[in-house]
C-alpha cells in the first residue's frame, strides 16, 4: 500500500472515468487483487475485468501494477 493515497476524484476528472471505475480503482489500491475487489464490490469478475480494460484504455496502460503506477505517480 502506498503511504499517500492518490487524489482519486482528479484522476476521475482528468482521465474521465465513470463512478464504476474510480470505485474499482479505489478498490483495487485497497485489495491489490481483481477478484477479491469484486467479491467486496459485489460483482462479477467478467463484470470487473471489462471495467479494468475500460481503465487501462483511458490510462494508457496493461496491466494493474502500471495502472498502481500510473497512479500513485500522478
Amino acid at each position: 500500500r502506498h503511504p499517500d493515497p492518490p487524489d482519486l476524484d482528479a484522476l476521475a476528472r482528468r482521465l474521465m472515468l465513470t463512478p464504476a471505475e474510480v470505485g474499482l480503482v479505489a478498490m483495487l489500491i485497497e485489495e491489490g487483487c481483481l477478484r477479491r475487489a469484486a467479491k467486496r464490490l459485489q460483482r462479477k469478475h467478467n463484470t470487473v475485468r471489462a471495467q479494468l480494460r475500460s481503465i487501462f484504455s483511458k490510462t494508457g496502460t496493461n496491466s494493474q501494477v502500471a495502472l498502481m503506477t500510473r497512479i500513485h505517480d500522478r
